[in-house]
C-alpha cells in the first residue's frame, strides 16, 4: 500500500476529504494566543487591469485581497487531506485550484468545494505534459490560463451546470518550437490587450533542470508568437503584468553567474514585431544563492504599487535591499537595507498596498530558512513517509526573524514597523480587516522537537501581532512555503504538507 493510501488521504471526486491528521501530540501549548479584534478596514484595492485571480491575488502580485478575514472571534478550524493549492477565486465565490493526483503524481486542475475543501471535478493535460500550476491564473470568463513545462499553454474554462462542475479546454498553444535547447516553460500571464506573455525558466533549488538561457515572448489573440532569446540569464519568478506592461526579472546564469553578479528588472510591452523594452535596470545579485534561498537573483516576484511604482528585493551579499522603481521610467526611487546585516534574505513576494499618497510593502525575512522537507511520491511506503514527517526540517528557529513594512511617500522610503516574527508561507493582507494573515510556529516547542503550527494575524498599521490560533501539530501541518488565501466568506486557507487547513470565525 502506498504512503498516501495508508494515511487515508483525499477521495478524488466525492466533495469530501478526511481531515489532516496531527503527527505529534500537543502537550503544554496554547490553542489561542492574544485576543480577538475588531476590523479596521483599509480602502479597497482597485481591481488590476486585466481582472485576473492568481496565487498572489492578481497580476499586480500584491498579495492583497478585498475579501474579509477572521478576527479571532469563536475561531473554527477545519482541514482536509489532499494536494490542492494555488487557490483561484471566481467572482461568484467558486474555487478552482491546482491539483496533484497521487496515484500517478500527475498535475491538473480541480474544482473545489470551499466549505469542505473536497474535490468536485478534475482536469488533466494530455499525457506527458506536466503543468506548472504555481503561476496559473483565472480570468473574468472563468477560464484558467496554465502552461506545461513541456511547452504548451492551455486555456481551460470551468462551468457549473446542475450536474456538477466540468472543465473544457478552449485553447492549446504549442510554443515548443520557440524554446531553446534545455528550456522549459515557467509561467504565462495576460496583458490588458489579451496577449499571453510567457517565459522559460526554473527555480534552482526546486527544479533539477536549471537552464542558462531564457526565452521571453507573447502570443497575440490571433495566435501569432513573438519571442526574444537571452543567453547567460534565466527566469526564476512569475510575470507581473500591469495594464499593457509586463515586468520580468532575470537572474545571472552560465558565464554571468559569478561573485558580484547582477540581475535585471525589465519593463516590456508587446510591439508589432516582438517585445519592446521600455526600460531595464540592473540590481545586485550577489555571489550565489543565499542560505535557505531558492533563487539566484531576486527572491521576489515584482510587486506593482498602483500606477506609480514597482518593487523588488535584490540578492546583495550580507544584506538585501528593497528597491523601488518608477513604472514610467525605471528610475530608482529607494534602496532600503532590510533586516540585520549577515542575516538578511527573502524568497516570498512582498505585500503591496497603496492608499492616497502612500505606498507600502511588507517584506518577510527568510534567511537560513528550513528546506522543503518531505515530498513523497506515489511509490513511497507509508513507513518511510511517516518516519520522516517530524524531522528537523520542520524547525523554523534557524531562520532569521523579521517581518517589516516599508512606506514610500513623497519620493522617499521609511520604515513603518518591524516585528521579530517568522513566516515562510505566502501571507495575504485583507483590506476589509486591516490584518495580514500568515502562518508560523511555536519557537519554544520547536526547540524541543515539537512542531506546533499557528495561524497568525498582524495589524497592518502597527505591526502588532493580534493573535495566533493553533492549526495543527507535527510535520503534516508544515506549510512548506506554500501560499495562504482568503475566501469571499472570510475564511483563511493555508496549504500544508498533507492538505489544507482553514480558519474562520464561527457565528
Amino acid at each position: 500500500m502506498t504512503a498516501y493510501a495508508l494515511i487515508g488521504l483525499w477521495t478524488a471526486t466525492s466533495g469530501h476529504a478526511a481531515p489532516v491528521p496531527d503527527a505529534q501530540v500537543a502537550v503544554g501549548v496554547p490553542g489561542f494566543i492574544g485576543a480577538a479584534v475588531t476590523a479596521a478596514p483599509l480602502s479597497p484595492k482597485p481591481d488590476a487591469d486585466p481582472w485576473i485571480s492568481t496565487m498572489h491575488g492578481d497580476t499586480d502580485n500584491a498579495n492583497t485581497s478585498n475579501h474579509p478575514g477572521p478576527l479571532g472571534t469563536n475561531p473554527r478550524i477545519r482541514s482536509a487531506t489532499g494536494q490542492i493549492g494555488q487557490f483561484l477565486w471566481h467572482r461568484d465565490g467558486r474555487l478552482t485550484s491546482g491539483y496533484l493526483d497521487v496515484a500517478d503524481m500527475s498535475s491538473g486542475l480541480a474544482a473545489v468545494d470551499p466549505a469542505t475543501m473536497g474535490v468536485l471535478a478534475q482536469w488533466f493535460p494530455p499525457p506527458g505534459e506536466q503543468l506548472n500550476a504555481v503561476y496559473m491564473s483565472l480570468d473574468a470568463d472563468d477560464a484558467v490560463l496554465v502552461n506545461s513545462k513541456q511547452g504548451h499553454i492551455y486555456r481551460v474554462r470551468r462551468t457549473d451546470p446542475p450536474v456538477g462542475p466540468t472543465f473544457t479546454m478552449l485553447r492549446d498553444l504549442d510554443v515548443r518550437a520557440e524554446l531553446q535547447p534545455g528550456e522549459q516553460l515557467l509561467n504565462s500571464a495576460y496583458d490588458s490587450y489579451g496577449n499571453i506573455w510567457f517565459t522559460t525558466g526554473a527555480i534552482p533549488q526546486v527544479d533539477a533542470n536549471t537552464p542558462t538561457t531564457a526565452t521571453i515572448g507573447y502570443v497575440t489573440p490571433d495566435d501569432r508568437v513573438h519571442t526574444i532569446h537571452l543567453a547567460d540569464q534565466t527566469e526564476e519568478k512569475g510575470i507581473t503584468v500591469h495594464g499593457a506592461t509586463a515586468y520580468l526579472l532575470t537572474a545571472p546564469a552560465g558565464a554571468t553567474d559569478h561573485p558580484g553578479a547582477v540581475g535585471t528588472l525589465s519593463a516590456l510591452r508587446a510591439g508589432p514585431q516582438g517585445p519592446n523594452t521600455l526600460w531595464q535596470e540592473r540590481f545586485d545579485a550577489g555571489s550565489g544563492i543565499a542560505p535557505g534561498g531558492f533563487a539566484r537573483g531576486s527572491g521576489t516576484t515584482p510587486t506593482v504599487l498602483g500606477d506609480r511604482y514597482v518593487g523588488i528585493v535584490d540578492n546583495a551579499d550580507r544584506q538585501v535591499h528593497l528597491l523601488i522603481y518608477r513604472q514610467d521610467s525605471g528610475a530608482l526611487i529607494c534602496r532600503v537595507p532590510l533586516f540585520t546585516e549577515g542575516a538578511s534574505y527573502t524568497d516570498i513576494g512582498a505585500i503591496g498596498y497603496e492608499e492616497n499618497d502612500r505606498d507600502s510593502l511588507v517584506v518577510l525575512n527568510g534567511y537560513h530558512g528550513p528546506p522543503l522537507g518531505v515530498n513523497p511520491t506515489a511509490h513511497d511506503s507509508a513507513a518511510s513517509v511517516l518516519a520522516g514527517i517530524n524531522n528537523g526540517y520542520n524547525n523554523m528557529n534557524g531562520m532569521s526573524p523579521g517581518v517589516t513594512r516599508i512606506d514610500v511617500a513623497d519620493g522617499a522610503c521609511s520604515l513603518a514597523w518591524q516585528t521579530p516574527e517568522r513566516i515562510k508561507s505566502v501571507p495575504v493582507l485583507s483590506t476589509r480587516t486591516g490584518l495580514v494573515y500568515g502562518y508560523t510556529q511555536d519557537p519554544d516547542a520547536a526547540a524541543a522537537g515539537l512542531y506546533v503550527w499557528y495561524f497568525e494575524a498582524i495589524d497592518f498599521r502597527t505591526g502588532r501581532v493580534a493573535w495566533k490560533i493553533r492549526a495543527g501539530v507535527g510535520g503534516t501541518y508544515n506549510d512548506t512555503y506554500r501560499p495562504g488565501s482568503l475566501g469571499p466568506d472570510g475564511t483563511f486557507y493555508q496549504s500544508v504538507t498533507l492538505g489544507v487547513v482553514a480558519l474562520a470565525d464561527a457565528p
